[in-house]
């Protein structure tokens, strides 16, 4: 196929690894994967070897500086040069690679090729390390410059420590690889310690103030963010998981999402029955492929909620309670209600349910047994 805009904007997400050929530029290889991440390759024979190089993530560069980066390859394939080994070579010699760089070489490939839950690594570069992306391996790899881009995060997105931890986390996959793999010589990162996290008192709202939050809602004049809240609200969602949310998610005939494993914290297929409001809000929609929530500015997933969620919590005098407070609401509320413990635990996908026995005090059961323990 020839490699323009629109060809590549109208390849839908496969359901295995595929490789796009262009037509105008011997070589050219365009890799999609079934997360949709799509990547620029140069594949190429020299010394009687064919090699595959990487040229970069779509997003990252576009079809014009991928095109122009495949020309210069190939012209330095002609004078007997070797792209993969020339890129080594630089690595091992001066360790300057961006994270960018070591992530699109690389990182992006091993990546797709030993985990399922490819979205959330895209959704983790692409909100919260993207300030860090163009700074070397070489300056990252220090346990004071990490915790201090980790702590400044936090501080200016007033995120939780379950959010610090995360991050170090997918930081800590990527230096033990950039480790293994030489592109570090040492790996500080893997000394930088996980933030502990104490058992807080879950967050819900009371009658009340869900009043206040839905008459707020109607203010809140971003219609992809409203729509966004409603659906945590009604579903228990997590963020990452609506955001990244597509059509291929959403079954008509049955009114359920269908979050497939490798999109899912827990790694397995969650099905969620879909409130009226829910299903209403997702069958107006025009487009009917592709991310159901997408920047008009970008094309890319929409992720410009924390300002109207700001704005909504101030009209609603509505005090300490986070985007993902949604959540900890649904599961209360379900139980509060009689629901089923591990009803619950399916709903929202708690992989161990323990992890859902935190609401079981708010159970009308559980209250009453108590109770009947006094007579």
């Amino acid at each position: 196929m020839k490699f323009t805009k629109t060809s590549i904007a109208e390849i839908e997400n496969p359901e295995k690894q595929t490789d796009y050929h262009d037509s105008d530029i011997s070589g050219l290889i365009l890799r999609v994967f079934p997360s949709g991440i799509k990547s620029f390759r140069l594949r190429y024979t020299i010394g009687n070897k064919r090699k595959i190089y990487t040229i970069g993530k779509l997003g990252s560069i576009t079809l014009t500086q991928a095109k122009k980066e495949a020309q210069r390859l190939i012209g330095l394939i002609s004078q007997g040069i070797d792209p993969v080994q020339e890129r080594k070579s630089k690595t091992t010699s001066n360790h300057d690679i961006t994270l960018r760089e070591y992530i699109n070489d690389f990182y992006y490939d091993w990546y797709n090729k030993n985990n399922k839950n490819t979205k959330a690594l895209e959704f983790s570069l692409g909100r919260r390390l993207e300030k860090i992306m163009d700074k070397s391996l070489k300056e990252l790899n220090d346990k004071k410059v990490m915790i201090k881009y980790l702590n400044d995060y936090q501080k200016i997105n007033k995120t939780s420590d379950a959010t610090y931890n995360r991050m170090l986390s997918t930081l800590k996959g990527m230096f033990s690889r950039a480790y293994e793999f030489g592109y570090i010589e040492t790996n500080n990162i893997k000394d930088v310690k996980l933030l502990k996290i104490n058992a807080t008192k879950v967050r819900y709202l009371s009658s009340s103030e869900t009043t206040r939050f839905f008459e707020s809602l109607e203010l809140i004049t971003s219609q992809q963010a409203k729509e966004i809240i409603i659906i945590a609200y009604y579903t228990g969602m997590r963020k990452s998981e609506i955001l990244t949310l597509t059509f291929d998610d959403i079954d008509f005939d049955t009114k359920q999402i269908v979050l497939k494993s490798e999109n899912t914290k827990s790694s397995k297929v969650r099905y969620i029955p879909m409130h009226e409001k829910v299903l209403q809000i997702l069958s107006n929609k025009n487009q009917k492929s592709g991310y159901i929530f997408v920047s008009e500015k970008t094309g890319k997933p929409y992720d410009n909620i924390d300002r109207s969620w700001t704005k909504l919590m101030k009209l609603s005098e509505i005090e300490n309670f986070r985007f993902h407070d949604l959540r900890h609401n649904f599961c209360s509320m379900l139980v509060m209600k009689g629901v089923p413990i591990y009803t619950v635990a399916q709903l929202a996908g708690h992989a161990d349910v323990k992890t859902t026995q935190i609401y079981a005090h708010l159970s009308p059961d559980v209250k009453k047994s108590a109770i009947d323990l006094l007579l």
